[in-house]
């Protein structure tokens, strides 16, 4: 079962998970990587002062959610901030840079380990534009593999799920 110390942790764990994400983050927040797994892995917990600092860089949609995880982990009160970040309403699409991910995996990854690979890239950007979404239950996804024709000129024969 989930604690509250869990949940806030997690959140973090999957705006992390994007390496640009987490890149700018750390050098916006001039929080260290080192720290922030620390506190993803529970090995530490952080001060009001950075805990702060960190919702001042995660991204807009996700600083509320965060801020209010924070709360139930008796991490922050409600008067530690003016207000918690309101939300700024982007749009919903699949950013070029995954596609770009996609397109730089494919010709790095060795064939037996592409599919897999592309997998996790693929799941990694729906957790996190499920985590982003202001809407709970906005995006579905189902990544379906293809059974290779027999031969060049034959034609795929069947989708697994």
């Amino acid at each position: 079962m989930e604690t509250a110390q869990d949940e806030w942790r997690m959140t973090l764990k999957a705006i992390l998970a994007d390496e640009q994400e987490a890149k700018r983050i750390i050098k916006e927040s001039k929080i260290s990587g080192m720290s922030l797994n620390r506190w993803i892995n529970g090995t530490s917990t952080p001060n009001k002062a950075y805990l702060l600092k960190l919702l001042e860089t995660v991204p807009a949609a996700l600083a509320n959610t965060l801020f209010m995880q924070l709360q139930q982990a008796r991490l922050l009160k409600e008067g530690d901030i003016e207000a918690p970040p309101l939300p700024v309403e982007e749009p919903i699409g699949i950013p070029a840079e995954f596609y770009d991910q996609v397109a730089r995996t494919v010709g790095s990854t060795s064939e037996t380990l592409r599919t897999w690979t592309i997998c996790q890239l693929v799941l990694r950007q729906c957790s996190a534009q499920l985590l982003a979404s202001s809407e709970p239950n906005s995006l579905m996804a189902t990544i379906l593999t293809c059974t290779p024709p027999l031969g060049p000129h034959d034609s795929i024969r069947s989708l697994r799920e």
